[in-house]
């Protein structure tokens, strides 16, 4: 499903529900513009509409501008519908955030549905940092992440998926997560990651082959100059080691890491995030403010 563009005066129709007997479902859309113009950002469009919000807090000394998404249902079902569109113009430099990991809980009919846009212009450096998004056992969820990137676009982003909650206990053994990347370079589709994972998961995680039994992965996908690749390749590999890796692809550096789970994957992303961010965006060596680990 592609993201439709709306002006303030217009709704978002829902995810249908004909025939679906159930509660009523969760549906949001946030809609956000960066402009820049030389070394300053500025706010040019903020858009919210029913579950999803974002919040701008201040930034620190360094530290880009920072928008940090909110879903007020506390989280996803089947048959919910968010959607967000991002769009970083001019010499544009923020980050997106969000306030708290997204919990994915058991459906009761259908997935939920994410759909994410991402417009960066050619001077501009853009981050996509959500938090993690934690799968409850029986959980059923589609997303959708569409790029377009322009030729000299700085681009960084880094999206993480948890089978249930260590700290409780929790083992998911079944439920369905369909996870679509779509990047495009100036129009060209240059990249489609395709991951579908469903049926008995606790039997496909387990298996030597796919995950060896980890319970938490990431996706990194990372635009930078030429003359940055080598070193981010390695920057990647060393500190991932063993358990995940990273390829150039049409000028793209694509990374997956697996961990045993959550708390292990922070790990990782806190030793991971800081330098990327440094080398890439000239940004401080930390972590977002709001970004939580």
């Amino acid at each position: 499903m592609m993201f439709v563009r709306i002006s303030r005066s217009e709704t978002v129709e829902p995810a249908p529900t004909a025939g679906r007997a159930g509660p009523p479902r969760s549906v949001g859309v946030a809609r956000i513009a960066f402009l820049g113009v030389g070394e300053r950002t500025a706010l040019a469009d903020l858009h919210q509409q029913g579950c999803m919000k974002a919040r701008l807090p201040r930034s620190y000394a360094g530290d880009p501008k920072t928008a940090v998404l909110i879903n007020t249902a506390g989280g996803l079902t089947g048959g919910d519908d968010v959607a967000t569109e991002v769009a970083w113009r001019g010499t544009a430099a923020a980050c997106l955030t969000t306030q708290a990991a997204e919990r994915v809980y058991r459906s009761s009919g259908g997935d939920a549905r994410v759909r994410n846009r991402l417009q960066v212009a050619a001077d501009a450096r853009a981050e996509w940092l959500p938090q993690e998004t934690i799968l409850f056992d029986g959980g059923c969820m589609h997303r959708r992440t569409d790029v377009e990137l322009a030729d000299g676009a700085r681009f960084l982003a880094a999206e993480t998926v948890i089978l249930g909650r260590k700290a409780m206990g929790e083992t998911v053994t079944h439920g369905r997560v369909q996870d679509h990347w779509y990047v495009r370079r100036d129009g060209r589709l240059i990249v489609h990651d395709a991951f579908r994972l469903d049926g008995d998961i606790a039997a496909t995680v387990a298996r030597p082959g796919l995950f060896s039994g980890a319970q938490a992965w990431a996706n990194l996908i990372i635009q930078a100059p030429a003359s940055l690749t080598a070193f981010l390749l390695d920057l990647i590999r060393g500190i991932v080691g063993v358990r995940g890796g990273a390829t150039c692809r049409q000028g793209l550096i694509l990374g997956r890491v697996l961990a045993t789970d959550g708390d292990a994957m922070r790990t990782v992303l806190a030793a991971l995030l800081p330098p990327l961010r440094e080398a890439i965006m000239g940004h401080p060596a930390r972590l977002p403010h709001a970004f939580r680990i």
